[in-house]
Order: structure tokens, then C-alpha cells, then sequence
């Protein structure tokens, strides 16, 4: 059995943007988190008979699974575009300067993007990918000179 210590600092996230939407991928964008609460409730509730062992509970109704939680990572030029697409849409791009400067506008569609995400805390042997999915909202805050942002994300699926 591999030597596991919750307590490490080698979490990492990892995302893609799908294709077909509620269709995984192997993510390829790297990016490290400071913590997650992303988390799959797989919704069922117990039937209690009238007659018979109620210590039993060897039937049940399935419910609404929800796959959901917040992502806090430090903004990077790169990844925080992702998180917008996701949330608004596709975004128009200007060229500013000489293919040397761009100007990405981000405005709110109906047609937001869904992503796979992997998500690997600590050392662990395994990480868990959600898939189908989205962001539902983002709040920034500024901290020790860096840019934090929380994202909230829904997803359709995980394993």
C-alpha cells in the first residue's frame, strides 16, 4: 500500500473543455488549487415498512444526484479564461497591437461551456473527475498582492 499523507501539498486540479458536452476528457491544462469542496451527494432515501426488521433498510428511493462545491485558485493569465468561458460563453477578441496584445470581452449567452475537471488532493493514488461541468459563479478577492478567486461549480457526472 503507497505511503499516503492527507497533509501534502501536491494537490493539483487539471481541466479541459468538452467537446460534446456531458462527454469526459483527459484533461491537459495543470493548475494548483488552495482548496475544494467539490463533492458528488448521491441522493436516496430509505424506505421504512411497517412490517418486518426495521433495522434493515434494504430498500430505497432514488433521488436527484448533485455533484457540487467552490474551487479557490490564485489567478493566472492562462486558466482564469476558462473559468470565464465557462460562465459567460465564448468571448470576442480584439487584436490591440501587432498580434502582441489582446483584448478578450466576455458577455453573458445562453450557451455556456462544460468542462472535465480532475481533481487530486494531497498525495493520493487516485483523483476524482467530474464531467458535464460548469461554472455557476465566480467572486474575487485581492490577497498578499495576488488575485484569489472562488468558483462555484456544478457538474452533471462524476467517478
Amino acid at each position: 500500500m503507497p505511503n499516503f499523507n492527507p497533509y501534502a501539498n501536491y494537490g493539483y486540479a487539471a481541466l479541459i473543455k468538452e467537446v460534446t458536452a456531458g462527454t469526459p476528457i483527459k484533461p491537459t491544462n495543470y493548475l494548483r488549487f488552495i482548496s475544494e469542496s467539490l463533492n458528488a451527494q448521491y441522493g436516496h432515501q430509505d424506505i421504512n415498512e411497517i412490517a418486518g426488521d426495521r433495522e434493515r433498510r434494504i430498500r430505497h428511493i432514488q433521488s436527484q444526484n448533485e455533484t457540487e462545491g467552490e474551487m479557490d485558485i490564485l489567478v493566472e493569465p492562462k486558466m482564469i479564461g476558462h473559468f470565464l468561458r465557462s460562465l459567460f460563453g465564448v468571448p470576442t477578441t480584439q487584436t490591440l497591437s501587432a498580434a502582441l496584445a489582446y483584448r478578450h470581452t466576455f458577455a453573458v449567452s445562453n450557451d455556456p461551456k462544460t468542462y472535465t475537471f480532475d481533481i487530486q488532493v494531497a498525495d493520493a493514488p487516485w483523483c476524482h473527475r467530474f464531467f458535464g461541468s460548469y461554472v455557476t459563479g465566480l467572486s474575487f478577492a485581492r490577497e498578499d498582492n495576488a488575485i484569489k478567486v472562488t468558483a462555484k461549480i456544478t457538474a452533471r457526472k462524476a467517478f
